[in-house]
């Protein structure tokens, strides 16, 4: 069976090119794939591929090339799951569900309009066997530009950074004192991860002023705080951080995952709380979700330790010394 794959492979060219594009679109997609997960948005690719549906229709209907409709309906999709989660407390996954839903349901409507005798499992999966020459390449020199984006963005985040249109704007950052900066440069920070490592830590240091704020308001999140000590155990850590800067790469899951979906939970279970009628779908809903306010303050705890693991065994080295010494 491998013997008579490669030599169809040798022999037709449609079986090249669809194993060329195959290949690209697995490396461009691996890549993109990282951080689009860890920005909780996994189901944006498939969110995508059935928002198109629509602008597949209407080009159709236009007489137009079906790439143009996708294109349009592809990021109007992608600018209105942004607006949603930027504007609401629905979250990433359920403001992704609720547009390709919606996008998918009105091509299936437009196609019936249009009474076309398109395909519509081709439309929504295609056939990689039926990649022409143009459709490859215009695939690689696309996946290269995406791949030389995430590559400069990687060595240049501040510069590469663009501001959502939905977001809120950036804070200005205060002046630093010639002592600080004198220990941001010892910790052999650049200038521009210097900033990045300032204004990552400012947006740290508001959603903790937020998620402390929050827990005291209500009962039941002050007892799941002090099960583990989880407003004092954020507070050492942002200090930690801000005393050693060069172990900002450590502090991912903190910075990155327990500080802001601890923020974004906390604020959802306030609102939920404090509504004057609720039924047991709330009370279901609120259940939950302190379950999960639960796992992420286990979690911050356990991360705090392992992020103090050097220190203390630094700590218990010198105590063993001490001891010793003593002795003797």
């Amino acid at each position: 069976m491998i013997s008579e794959f490669i030599d169809g492979l040798l022999n037709f060219h449609f079986l090249q090119n669809a194993l060329i594009t195959a290949l690209v679109i697995g490396i461009v997609g691996g890549a993109v794939g990282c951080f689009i997960i860890l920005r909780g948005m996994s189901l944006m690719g498939d969110a995508i591929s059935h928002a198109v549906l629509p602008g597949v229709a209407i080009s159709f209907i236009l007489g137009i090339n079906f790439f143009i409709g996708a294109i349009i309906f592809g990021l109007l999709a992608s600018t209105m799951i942004t607006y949603i989660k930027s504007n609401s407390i629905i979250k990433s996954d359920t403001a992704i569900g609720i547009t390709f839903s919606s996008f998918l349901a009105l091509g299936i409507i437009l196609i019936g309009v249009a009474n076309s005798s398109t395909d519509l499992f081709h439309i929504l999966f295609g056939n990689i066997l039926a990649v022409q020459d143009m459709d490859m390449w215009i695939t690689i020199i696309v996946s290269l530009l995406v791949l030389a984006s995430i590559f400069f963005f990687m060595l240049f985040p501040e510069e590469m950074e663009v501001k959502s249109i939905f977001g809120k704007t950036k804070r200005p950052l205060d002046k630093t004192s010639s002592k600080v900066q004198k220990r941001y440069e010892q910790s052999g920070l650049s200038k521009q991860e210097i900033d990045y490592f300032r204004q990552k830590m400012s947006v740290v240091k508001t959603q903790i002023q937020e998620i402390d704020e929050t827990i005291q308001s209500l009962t039941k999140l002050r007892i799941i705080s002090n099960r583990y000590n989880t407003t004092v155990t954020m507070k050492d850590y942002f200090k930690e951080l801000v005393a050693h800067p060069e172990k900002l790469p450590e502090a991912n899951l903190f910075v990155h995952t327990c500080v802001p979906s601890l923020n974004e939970m906390t604020k959802v279970y306030k609102e939920l709380s404090e509504q004057p009628v609720k039924g047991s779908e709330t009370y279901q809903t609120l259940q939950e979700l302190g379950e999960k306010i639960d796992l992420v303050c286990a979690t911050l705890e356990e991360d705090y330790l392992h992020f103090q693991e050097d220190k203390i065994k630094k700590s218990e080295a010198e105590m063993d010394y001490v001891n010793r010494t003593i002795k003797e």
